[in-house]
């Protein structure tokens, strides 16, 4: 009995562990040409600000830290999401290192302190080169919904409590769309106004501006905020009527990731800048990943505890032996 508590024990600790670290993702980060140590910074895709330099120490590479500006942020690609209320379709368009002739801009303001209502911004421009990234109806490549061109916006922080960090509003000057096959697509400007999330019901879309932000980027001081892919920040044309309302923009990050101290010295005294290992993840705890595991686990745990019973119920038939008489015995002989 203690032998199958045991295991029973062991595991429960391991499926712990694995729910734990499922909601955890690693240091991510990749390097481009450099262009000093300065919180502006232009290159290509991924998105790394600062562009600190890259040095090399016997056959690793890393980022130089600066003692000014600590912050360290990593975009692998941004989308724009073009939402067709009427028809209550969305179509998506990704600018990254694959988009031919990508490139970006940016500028990262780092906070001197960590005091409660310190603000601080991060300013992103991106532009898709070419004749722009083709945007497509999920699930729908035949037809090109529009094309985009340019993504400029200020992503404003705020230290809304001690040492937590919030992503409070965003402020676009503009997205730039053009239409392909299907006209009266807006570019968003400055005159949209910002919504914080967005819902559907069997009516279509409807839109949000409560004081909670449906995007969830946040974090604290000493820990590195990682994401996969953000809730779209999302604009609406102001001072319009939501009945006819025809289209609004999101703005979506892939594989996300933002540290304020990131600034590290080596056993050898060099000055590095990267992510820690304290990462919180925007992943929820109960993630696609984790029910997965949840629910092979329990079916695991109920087909060898059926096993099991099976095995114990098992009963050898003694109710004809009797063992005063003489026992029967079958003998074989060899030919």
């Amino acid at each position: 009995m203690m032998k199958r508590f045991g295991i029973y024990t062991s595991f429960l600790e391991f499926l712990l562990i694995i729910l734990t670290i499922s909601t955890v993702r690693g240091p991510k980060i990749e390097h481009d040409s450099q262009t000093g140590a300065s919180a502006s910074a232009s290159g290509s895709f991924p998105i790394v600000l600062p562009h600190n330099e890259l040095k090399q120490d016997g056959g690793k590479f890393y980022l130089e830290g600066d003692e000014k500006n600590t912050c360290l942020l990593y975009i692998e690609s941004i989308s724009v999401v073009l939402y067709n209320v009427k028809q209550k379709m969305s179509a998506w368009a990704t600018i990254n290192a694959t988009s031919k002739g990508a490139t970006y801009s940016g500028k990262i303001e780092c906070p001197a302190t960590h005091n409660t209502g310190q603000e601080f911004k991060i300013s992103l421009q991106a532009i898709a080169g070419g004749e722009g990234v083709s945007g497509y109806y999920i699930g729908d490549k035949k037809k090109v919904i529009f094309r985009l061109s340019k993504v400029d916006v200020d992503l404003i922080f705020n230290f809304t409590s001690s040492a937590y960090w919030e992503l409070v509003n965003a402020d676009v000057r503009t997205i730039s769309l053009d239409g392909a096959e299907e006209g009266g697509v807006p570019s968003v400007d400055n005159t949209w106004r910002l919504v914080s999330g967005i819902s559907s019901n069997n009516k279509g879309w409807i839109f949000t501006d409560n004081q909670s932000p449906a995007w969830n980027i946040n974090g604290f001081k000493d820990y590195a905020f990682s994401c996969g892919r953000t809730s779209p920040i999302i604009w609406a044309k102001h001072d319009t009527d939501e009945k006819s309302l025809e289209h609004a923009v999101g703005l979506a990050f892939h594989n996300l990731q933002f540290q304020l101290n990131s600034t590290y010295i080596s056993p050898d005294k060099k000055r590095m800048a990267k992510f820690g290992w304290r990462v919180n993840d925007c992943a929820p705890l109960l993630s696609i990943g984790t029910w997965m595991i949840l629910v092979v686990a329990i079916i695991f745990i109920g087909v060898l505890s059926f096993g099991f019973l099976m095995l114990n119920s098992v009963q050898t038939m003694s109710r004809f032996d009797d063992p005063k008489q003489k026992q029967i015995i079958i003998s074989s002989k060899e030919n």
